[in-house]
């Protein structure tokens, strides 16, 4: 099949991952920041997603900051990545908290 042939979910995928392939570096620490990843992919895309930026060594020296409203999203980070950082923030009467 032809990328244009393919669902928003696959697309959206190819186009994160493409850019993060590209842009990793093995000696070099890179920060990506990425913004609802669940945004157009189906749970299983979202499972590929976490365990592609966890357990790929070219990813190694990469740090992900993630922003999510997906539960499921924040269970499988946790699950599959020990090293992740989960932060809760909210704003309560113009005061921003970080849990």
């Amino acid at each position: 099949k032809f990328i244009y042939q393919v669902g928003d979910g696959i697309s959206s995928l190819l186009i994160l991952m493409y850019t993060i392939f590209v842009e990793s570096d093995e000696n070099k620490y890179k920060i990506f920041f990425i913004e609802e990843p669940e945004n157009n992919f189906h749970p299983g895309f979202q499972r590929l997603f976490i365990n592609m930026i966890t357990y790929y060594k070219e990813f190694e020296k990469c740090i992900f900051i993630i922003t999510t409203h997906s539960n499921h999203l924040i269970d499988i980070g946790n699950r599959e990545n020990k090293n992740a950082k989960i932060f809760l923030c909210k704003k309560e009467s113009n005061i921003v908290f970080i849990k």
